[in-house]
């Protein structure tokens, strides 16, 4: 129902939204970009070939005028010096100059006749000129004065193409600057309706994430309470069956530990001993789940135990424990200090979270589990230490999750509820339980309970072995009659 319910029209919305938001600041910067790369198209336009078109075109107009003067200088002297003729030929230079300045220039669209205008004038206009010059220093005044008036009319024709010229070139540079505008304004009309649009898209994503927050929030809430639910009801559930199972069950090892005690072929010990192993993990099970059940119970206000006595009588069968599996199980100094707790509710805290370093060490090369115990005043801390191959962060969030079982790859099975109860007895008591690891550098379970005071003496205890199976006790049973 959850799952249904995650399946939120906003999780393809969103991202849609974000994107026309992403493109749209995107499409904004492009046209800038283009716009900007057209404006400087037409500044480069103004700036290299109108303006300079002008500029050229005055300049022939004022050299005309100059060269006419010149000439009418050296035909008023009535001799040609050399400085007079020096000056005509000076002029001369200055419109050739300018009009070749001016033809070089790129042609703007329309100004290819005028441009045939400015050139036709000015062969017209030099060539009579040099005629004229050339009568004037031969002496021959009087024909150079006849053809004086044929060096003003080309004079005339080439100021008029020039500032014809002038005229179309100023046109074209009104176009351009329109044109610039025109270009800046849709600019500005684009970037600003993207701009809005963004804005807007941004509002709408920002509703729809907050919308996703809070129906995340609503679904975050639902599944707490469904959890809730569930372990109550497996709270219930595993009472049941712990207090239904554990009858038969012993009866059952009751059972076997009389066939145990019995003269059998070789191939009914081992049945017998296949027996107690299944016996005693379906006890483990039982008593797991009956921890479990039994977690969420109020503490007794006045319990007291020893982490050290504790320790003291689960000590040989842990190491023993380790041991099978090549691992070896340190213990730090234990504080001489009491916690607020039942002796079963601590053994039962620290077996879980020793057994389960236990069975997930894996195959690591150093198989090593350290056992400490920190008194900071108010709280007794209890810390378990392996060195097996560690909890990807992925899974560190749901280790205390019922039935969630973690590194699979050691092909070790079991119900998932340890560390649940581990959690639950130690929240139940007022403390609090937790990890700390990195994925291939081990693992760091840790539980803390309410500290209740220090004891008086020291508490001192003596290794007397593992506990014997059924069967063992059998044999040492005919022995000792025997």
């Amino acid at each position: 129902m959850l799952d249904e319910k995650l399946r939120d029209p906003t999780a393809i919305t969103l991202p849609l939204v974000f994107l026309i938001v992403i493109g749209s600041f995107l499409g904004t910067s492009i046209f800038a970009r283009h716009a900007s790369s057209e404006i400087a198209d037409v500044s480069e336009r103004l700036a290299t070939n109108v303006s300079p078109s002008i500029e050229d075109l005055a300049s022939v107009r004022g050299s005309v005028l100059e060269a006419e003067l010149a000439l009418a200088r050296l035909l008023g002297a009535g001799e040609a010096t050399a400085a007079s003729v020096h000056a005509v030929q000076r002029t001369l230079v200055a419109v050739r100059s300018a009009v070749q300045e001016y033809l070089v220039l790129p042609l703007a669209p329309g100004e290819h006749r005028v441009h045939e205008q400015i050139q036709q004038a000015w062969l017209q206009f030099a060539a009579e000129a040099r005629y004229v010059r050339e009568r004037a220093v031969a002496g021959d005044f009087e024909q150079a004065r006849v053809h004086m008036r044929d060096v003003e009319a080309s004079a005339e024709a080439l100021v008029r193409a020039s500032i014809e010229a002038i005229e179309f070139n100023a046109k074209y540079g009104q176009l351009l600057a329109r044109e610039i505008g025109e270009s800046r304004r849709r600019a500005e009309v684009v970037a600003g309706g993207l701009t809005a649009l963004s804005v807007v898209l941004g509002l709408i994503g920002g509703a729809l994430l907050y919308r996703q927050a809070r129906r995340r929030h609503i679904l975050a809430s639902e599944r707490a309470r469904a959890l809730e639910e569930r372990a109550e009801e497996l709270e219930q559930f595993a009472g049941r069956v712990a207090h239904d199972i554990r009858g038969p069950l012993g009866a059952a090892s009751l059972a076997v530990n009389l066939l145990s005690s019995q003269d059998l072929n070789e191939n009914a010990d081992n049945i017998v001993a296949r027996l107690e192993r299944n016996l005693g993990r379906a006890s483990a099970i039982t008593t797991g789940l009956l921890q479990f059940a039994r977690a969420g119970a109020k503490p007794d206000p006045g319990a007291r135990t020893s982490p050290k006595d504790a320790i003291a009588d689960v000590r040989d069968d842990l190491e023993s424990e380790a041991a099978k599996h090549n691992i070896e199980l340190v213990w730090r100094e234990i504080p001489l200090a009491l916690a607020a707790c039942h002796q079963g509710v601590y053994l039962s805290l620290l077996g879980n979270l020793v057994r389960n370093a236990i069975k997930y060490m894996g195959e690591s090369t150093t198989r090593r589990i350290v056992v400490n115990v920190v008194d900071d005043g108010e709280f007794l801390r209890t810390e378990v230490t392996d060195t097996g191959p560690g909890i990807p962060d992925r899974e560190q969030g749901s280790l205390f999750d019922p039935y969630f079982r973690g590194n699979k790859s050691t092909g070790r099975e079991g119900l998932g509820l340890g560390l649940p109860t581990v959690r639950k007895l130690a929240k139940g008591h007022g403390g609090s339980a937790g990890v700390s690891s990195k994925e291939g550098s081990g693992s760091k379970f840790w539980f803390t309970l309410p500290r209740a005071g220090s004891p008086t003496t020291d508490v001192r205890f003596e290794y007397s072995g593992p506990p014997a199976t059924g069967r063992e006790r059998s044999m040492k049973s005919r022995s000792d009659d025997g």
